[in-house]
């Protein structure tokens, strides 16, 4: 069996488990699950500690029924944490692994809820959650049926502790900057084929196979558009990815400007070099650039037909319009420096940042595109939009959204402050590097350190130490 039927020897009929040791002694693989437990562990303490301080994603503020599912979720998530731990150190483990096996389908449940609206590159997620989903069902399933089997305990306590370890490989990779734009799909690989491995090894194999299967299914019977899309990374913000650093890069006088880098992307997308972008160009150039804005944006063209019936092309002025609206905003929020601003402020800069064509208003194409990016699919993007439109015209005024869209504004432009600063840090550090490397080539090492020297002022080269 890849995940395997409840081993006897682990079964035992009472607690508490910590005290109970098979007559045989134990495997050297039990030894690293529990290893293995222990990290997890510390990283539910670390992970507890972050969702206590930072605010949850708007996406799931939102609707309702993802706020009552996040909610038990969340609550279903911590009475899992507690009832894995305490099964250990009690004296009723017959109650206590009924209890843990109950709560982790619940909260299984309330994970599968949210798999249609999960980050990262979604033809990877969906069946790595899904799996995961699974897997956990099953092993609560066993643990009911023998509530006093320490190991099946063990191995769902590992599976339930697959998003410690993704949260702490996203924190890891965003801090380092590797596998920038990809870093949810990575996390969630990585913290698979470790807590998996604790289940079962061959579990990995499984999960790898899923990922096959899907992806195979999702191109021979899912649309172009749907499949381009889900090859392309949900980011946690509006204001992540590649393209969004690369802007950030250009504002900041790194290697030219948003127009040159856009007419460069532009001939790229334009395979036949006509002078136009076809919607199916776009959704072929989305997946090699991971844009998922790029599709959305596009079939908003597409949308309006010409005359003789052909879908509708874009030039690149147009392109350049579309794609350009983080750097128009970056200008604003740059020329907003050092000020306060209102949170009215705040919002009219998301705002105007989304209402593409200078109308006032937010169509529910232009507001479904970031509602898009955070992963939320077509049909919930209209309903929220639907639910927030007051006066029915199907256009949210800025009233509208000030009031009705808080969670969503604020938090991108919180996550927009925080990215530029980001990278704006990156790239001093990287011109600081730059700087001292001519220093060093042009002088050599000995005579770059007394010029860097000579540059200090006296007052602070000469001050003593207190």
């Amino acid at each position: 069996m890849i995940i395997p039927i409840v081993e006897t020897k682990y079964c035992v009929e009472s607690g508490p488990f910590y005290k109970t040791i098979p007559e045989d002694g134990v495997d050297p693989l039990f030894i690293g699950r529990m290893i293995l437990a222990l990290l997890s562990t510390c990283l539910h303490g670390l992970v507890i500690g972050f969702h206590a301080t930072f605010p949850h994603h708007p996406k799931y503020d939102l609707r309702w029924p993802r706020r009552l599912c996040l909610f038990l979720h969340v609550v279903t998530g911590t009475l899992e944490i507690v009832a894995s731990i305490a099964i250990w150190f009690v004296e009723d483990c017959e109650y206590w692994g009924y209890a843990q096996g109950a709560i982790s389908i619940a909260h299984a449940l309330t994970a599968a809820f949210q798999i249609p609206i999960v980050f990262g590159q979604q033809i990877i997620m969906i069946p790595c959650y899904s799996f995961l989903v699974c897997v956990k069902l099953f092993l609560a399933g066993l643990l009911i049926a023998y509530p006093c089997c320490m190991m099946t305990s063990l191995q769902l306590y590992l599976a339930h502790s697959v998003y410690a370890w993704v949260r702490a490989g996203y924190m890891v990779l965003r801090m380092l900057t590797l596998f920038e734009g990809h870093e949810y799909s990575v996390s969630i690989l990585t913290a698979g084929f470790i807590n998996l491995a604790g289940v079962n090894p061959a579990s990995n194999v499984l999960a790898v196979l899923t990922v096959v299967a899907y992806a195979i299914f999702a191109k021979l019977f899912f649309s172009k558009e749907t499949f381009a899309y889900q090859q392309c990374e949900n980011h946690h913000t509006m204001f992540e990815g590649s393209y969004w650093n690369n802007v950030v890069a250009g504002h900041h006088g790194e290697g030219g400007d948003d127009r040159l880098r856009l007419e460069q992307l532009f001939h790229e997308i334009d395979a036949d070099n006509d002078g136009y972008i076809t919607l199916d160009e776009a959704k072929d150039a989305a997946v090699r650039i991971s844009n998922s804005s790029m599709i959305e944006l596009m079939s908003m063209y597409d949308a309006k037909r010409s005359v003789d019936g052909k879908p509708k092309t874009v030039t690149f002025e147009e392109f350049y319009q579309l794609m350009n609206i983080r750097g128009a905003i970056v200008t604003k929020l740059e020329e907003a420096q050092g000020k306060k601003l209102t949170d009215q402020q705040k919002c009219r800069l998301i705002f105007d940042a989304l209402d593409l064509n200078a109308s006032g208003t937010l169509s529910i194409m232009e507001l479904g595109l970031i509602l898009r990016q955070f992963g939320l699919p077509k049909s919930e993007a209209s309903k929220v939009v639907a639910m927030h439109d007051t006066d029915g015209d199907k256009e949210i005024a800025f009233d509208e959204f000030y009031t009705g869209f808080r969670p969503l504004w604020l938090f991108a432009y919180t996550s927009l402050k925080y990215s530029m600063g980001k990278r704006a840090r990156m790239v001093n550090k990287v011109h600081g590097r730059r700087f001292f490397a001519s220093i060093v080539s042009r002088q050599g090492s000995l005579q770059s350190l007394s010029v860097v020297a000579d540059a200090v002022p006296p007052t602070t080269a000469s001050k003593p130490k207190r």
